[in-house]
């Protein structure tokens, strides 16, 4: 055997004639796929191992299940995208429950299946697990929680630097779910083409739960009535995300269902499709100090804008190559947000210079205007990748359609195309001094930019 073991002796003295030495062992368990561990599953070393042991796992593709109920630490050796639990599309990946206290880092979970909640990993029975660096990637859950569930009191999970890609639920979190008083803590993850056929693309937070939802990324998730969260009798805090191009047709991106102890600050909601920023259904609750831009529906349904809520664009570095860093004018960062604090998960990354940079046509890109202010006209550049429907339009600051600069099939080579706006409506008439804002739309995706016209 290689195991590794390391001895502690700890005296706890209970009154000044009386102490009790307690003597442990934590032992350090070698998986292998090549047999030069100790064992070649992490099935049979989670078999082996007693509390506290930490199990070691070399690269490889483990298709396994295993159960946890004792406190263990799981490490990998080279990190997720090498170690890797496949579920093959047919079981779940692990169950935590009996007071287990783990971590688990540096894993991918793929393929997993569960024909009840938590398709990849359940927490229940006053198990505390910790989720650190890893991937949950195209696991399904016939219920809630596509890739993991936290359920019953006194079982709580924290998520920290993880990814979640192309995970489902047949019913609410496409991602995750936490339910029946138990709680979730998610800080620094992405959470990206997650799905749900109810509520929550990515996460929801039911049953006197609480859910935590600290500097994460959300782009481009779906689900009918809440893209992304969905909070449904459910407590919690959603502070400093960035959410961007997700899809929730009969709702918001974020859902506060009869859960007013919510609280949703400085968070940056932009280019959400197909809904609100926001909603709130019988419920209330305090928003502040977040950043609404180009959301379908409009920003907040249910409640007027709190207070430092804006509507602005957030001035995203570059969102089409997914940098969602923020320019250094953007009303989002701490010089220029209303509250004076950052707003979204990224700090400021790039400065605008007033030049204009060429853009890729390799990518779907709105350019901004040029030149912005204006009198009295101004050029806009855009580039789709490949053939698709195409539609810019100009907007007034109430939303009104003002005039339709190009709408009809994108066919032609790749390239950077140029616009022309004089200044004048559908009927050609003159418009007057404000802001405006021209929108692209090609396919499911949309960018809006704004523009300044003086006279």
């Amino acid at each position: 055997m290689r195991t590794k073991a390391i001895t502690f002796l700890l005296l706890v003295i209970s009154s000044p004639f009386i102490f009790h030495p307690i003597l442990g062992s934590a032992r350090v368990i070698i998986v292998r796929k090549d047999n030069t561990g100790d064992y070649d599953t992490i099935t049979d070393a989670v078999a082996a191992a007693i509390p506290f042991d930490t199990i070691e796992v070399g690269p490889g593709k483990y298709p396994e299940y295993f159960e946890v109920n004792f406190t263990l630490t799981f490490v990998s050796t080279d990190g997720p995208e090498n170690t890797i639990i496949d579920g093959n599309g047919i079981h779940r990946h692990i169950v935590f429950w009996g007071g287990a206290e783990t971590e688990i880092s540096g894993f991918t979970f793929i393929d997993g299946y569960h024909t009840n909640n938590g398709g990849s990993v359940r927490v229940g029975s006053s198990a505390w697990v910790t989720l650190r660096d890893c991937v949950f990637e195209n696991n399904v859950s016939t219920y809630d929680g596509g890739a993991i569930v936290v359920a019953n009191p006194e079982s709580r999970s924290e998520i920290d630097k993880c990814t979640f890609i192309g995970n489902h639920a047949h019913h609410k979190g496409g991602a995750a779910a936490v339910l029946l008083d138990g709680e979730m803590r998610i800080t620094n993850c992405t959470f990206c083409e997650n799905s749900a056929q109810e509520g929550g693309g990515a996460l929801v937070c039911a049953s006197s739960s609480r859910m935590e939802v600290f500097n994460n990324l959300f782009y481009e998730n779906s689900a009918v009535t809440s893209g992304c969260i969905y909070y449904y009798v459910g407590a919690g805090h959603v502070w400093n995300n960035t959410f961007y191009s997700n899809v929730s047709p009969d709702g918001a991106t974020i859902n506060i269902h009869w859960s007013p102890t919510v609280t949703i600050l400085r968070n940056i909601f932009c280019d959400d499709s197909e809904g609100f920023g926001l909603a709130y259904m019988d419920s209330a609750g305090v928003h502040a100090c977040n950043l609404f831009w180009s959301n379908e529906y409009g920003a907040i349904q249910g409640d007027p804008l709190g207070p430092a809520d804006k509507i602005d664009d957030p001035c995203f570095c570059n969102p089409d190559d997914h940098n969602f860093k923020i320019a250094d004018i953007s009303p989002a960062s701490p010089d220029h947000s209303l509250c004076s604090q950052l707003i979204g998960a990224f700090p400021v990354g790039c400065t605008v210079t007033g030049i204009e940079e060429p853009i890729p046509s390799s990518r779907f890109a709105l350019c901004q205007n040029y030149p912005n202010p204006f009198s009295p006209t101004t050029t806009i550049s855009f580039t789709v990748p490949e053939n698709s429907f195409a539609n810019l339009s100009i907007y007034d600051v109430e939303g009104k359609l003002i005039k339709v600069l190009f709408n009809e099939a994108f066919g032609f080579d790749r390239g950077v195309r140029e616009f022309t706006w004089d200044g004048t409506d559908a009927r050609g008439a003159l418009v007057g001094s404000g802001v405006y804002f021209y929108r692209l739309r090609a396919g499911h995706k949309a960018l809006t930019r704004k523009m300044i016209l003086l006279k």
